[in-house]
């Protein structure tokens, strides 16, 4: 249908909230529309993204953005997996890296940031695998930059090696959250919640 389309026409210059459902087919051709108001938007919900390269259109700078969630379709990425391919798990640099009004932060699959992600409020991490420090390294740095963080909700995220030692291979200083009042931990790997706990 082309009545979304029409309504963000209708509405050009107004600040707009967009949630998208992928489960059909031409999200990328969405996306590449949504992302002509980029400028405008204050929340943006993408739901069940297969294509994960798609979101990259999403390169424009977000000024009054709010709240954003990214959630990925992992039956489409596992079916993709055993079939060969090899979905990156970096998150590409959205909205030229310049969010200043972003407070609520939902992402799933994807744990290696360009943004830097800062002055959150909530942040809600799920399914993500940590092969690496570093990896884990990125999920600091955001705490580490939203001192005011309010809300803390880590759901299945897991570690993909058992020899890696991410407590004490994270060469980063302890995390004040002095505002933090729910902390949640919800189906995930022990070491992974012992690491962000020792942080805390």
């Amino acid at each position: 249908s082309s009545f979304p389309y029409e309504s963000l026409n209708r509405s050009a210059g107004a600040p707009c909230q967009v949630h998208i459902d992928c489960k059909g087919v031409g999200e990328r051709k969405v996306l590449e529309i949504i992302a002509t108001r980029c400028h405008e938007m204050t929340k943006l919900y993408i739901d069940g993204l297969k294509d994960l390269r798609s979101i990259q259109h999403l390169n424009d700078q977000a000024p009054l953005l709010e709240d954003l969630s990214i959630g990925v379709d992992f039956i489409h990425v596992a079916r993709d997996v055993r079939e060969g391919g090899d979905p990156s798990e970096d998150l590409p640099l959205l909205f030229s890296g310049h969010t200043p009004s972003l407070r609520n932060l939902t992402i799933s699959y994807f744990n290696r940031f360009v943004n830097r992600f800062a002055n959150l409020t909530i942040l809600h991490i799920s399914h993500q695998s940590y092969g690496s420090p570093r990896e884990l390294s990125n999920l600091f740095s955001i705490l580490q930059a939203s001192p005011g963080l309010e809300r803390l909700l880590v759901e299945e995220c897991d570690i993909k090696s058992p020899n890696i030692s991410l407590i004490s291979a994270v060469d980063m200083p302890n995390i004040c959250l002095s505002h933090l009042y729910r902390l949640s931990f919800e189906d995930c790997d022990p070491t992974l919640t012992r690491s962000i706990l020792y942080r805390l």
